[in-house]
């Protein structure tokens, strides 16, 4: 049987034996939205928890706009003009307003990116920052959490009367769930905040997993980082495989959220009736430019609440990965840490002993994935990048898929799963 799988902004084809392929594991997303603009007006003046925006913002003189880096599926081309004329009903003109891009420990933003993420006119109109989590005249300290956490917050938000947090809600490592106040929280805080925050012993926590913010603790500090900081508005977006939108939450920070993570428990969760011996795992532009963002689909495989892969199966994702491990601070602690390790597992030891800095956490999380099962990449722009991560390298998915048959043997069984890095699996009932 032939199946897709996405390979940057296109696709790849293979051929699986229909008695090898166990099933192609789709979410279950609504229909796109017809009309993008209107939905996003309506959410504006009609949102959950609080008044419309423009009563929100009146009487306001400073209003950020956080949004998310790059690596993200976003719509802000279609939402940011939207938004803007909202805020210019209230009062709030273009020369009031303040983009702030929370990278965390990501790559700066800029150029042309910033024209492809919100359009030349706002690009070059509007003021736009990127937040840099290494930069400590940029952050200020306001305490802790409840949790101990040290929260440096980035200048801008505390200079800001009013702040709206936008971007992609989707089931994350970590928080559960990305969206509301995560794009504050790790997006635009400082590496201390960010360090504390993905600690390894924090990761153990039973509470901290996908698709899961019930008594999450990772949840909890973001949240009171993004109070600390005065968030108070949100607007993210629900997005299907081919980053269409299907659906908005927006409104007050909290409620909004909740509505949020309500809707996309049901449509980012699939269940499956067993693990399979082999999983491919597609990820789709952008997170496929770089390893460190497109590694997530074996770990989404992984870590799901009930694993896609077995114990010592195997994960086969093709991506061009052009920028190698990645460009940004994390990026880099991330290509250093994994090919500095003598093994994974005296990596994993290290980093439960000793810890690691800011960014790196993925490194972590990876070692962890490998552990777990095998992770194979293929079709890449520099396969030397992922060799030295400890990846194992194969040319082409084929050649992969070949390998993983020598491994396991003909009546190897495969599951497919095109959106690999954006949905958590359960057991069928």
């Amino acid at each position: 049987m032939k199946v897709q799988v996405p390979y940057g902004t296109t696709e790849l084809e293979i051929d699986i034996p229909e008695e090898n392929l166990q099933g192609v594991v789709q979410t279950h997303m609504p229909v796109p939205l017809p009309d993008l603009e209107e939905e996003i007006l309506r959410i504006l003046r009609s949102p959950v928890g609080c008044r419309p925006l423009i009563e929100e913002v009146r009487g306001k003189k400073k209003v950020c706009v956080v949004i998310t880096d790059i690596s993200r599926p976003h719509c802000y081309r279609v939402m940011m003009p939207v938004l803007l004329g909202e805020l210019a009903r209230g009062g709030i003109h273009s020369e009031d307003v303040t983009i702030l891009v929370g990278t965390g420990l990501h790559r700066p933003n800029i150029g042309d990116e910033l024209v492809q993420m919100l359009g030349e006119e706002i690009a070059r109109g509007v003021k736009v920052v990127n937040h840099r989590a290494d930069h400590k005249e940029d952050v200020t300290y306001l305490g802790e959490t409840s949790y101990g956490c040290p929260v440096w917050v980035n200048n801008i938000l505390l200079e800001s009367d009013y702040i709206i947090c936008t971007g992609v809600l989707e089931p994350h490592f970590w928080a559960g769930f990305s969206g509301g106040r995560k794009v504050i929280g790790i997006g635009c805080t400082g590496e201390d905040t960010i360090k504390f925050l993905h600690s390894p012993q924090l990761f153990e926590d039973p509470s901290i997993r996908m698709g899961n913010i019930e008594g999450n603790k990772f949840h909890q500090m973001l949240t009171e980082i993004a109070e600390k900081a005065g968030a108070q508005f949100m607007l993210n977006f629900i997005m299907d495989e081919e980053k269409r939108v299907c659906a908005l939450a927006g409104g007050e920070l909290h409620k909004a959220f909740e509505f949020g993570v309500s809707f996309a428990q049901k449509v980012y969760q699939a269940e499956i009736d067993q693990q399979a011996d082999i999983v491919i795992a597609g990820v789709a532009y952008p997170k496929s430019t770089n390893l460190y963002q497109g590694t997530r689909g074996a770990s989404c495989s992984v870590f799901s609440p009930y694993p896609t892969v077995r114990r010592g199966g195997m994960v086969i994702t093709p991506l061009p990965a052009e920028e190698g491990a990645g460009k940004g601070v994390g990026e880099e602690r991330f290509r250093k840490l994994l090919s500095g390790a003598e093994s994974i597992e005296d990596f994993i030891l290290h980093c439960l002993e000793y810890g690691y800095p800011g960014g790196a956490q993925r490194a972590f999380l990876l070692a962890l994935t490998m552990r777990y099962a095998e992770v194979v990449v293929t079709d890449l722009v520099d396969p030397a990048a992922a060799q030295e991560l400890k990846l194992t390298v194969k040319p082409t998915l084929r050649a992969a898929l070949d390998y993983g048959f020598e491994k396991y043997g003909k009546k190897t069984k495969i599951l497919v799963v095109p959106d690999g890095a954006r949905f958590f699996t359960v057991k069928r009932r």
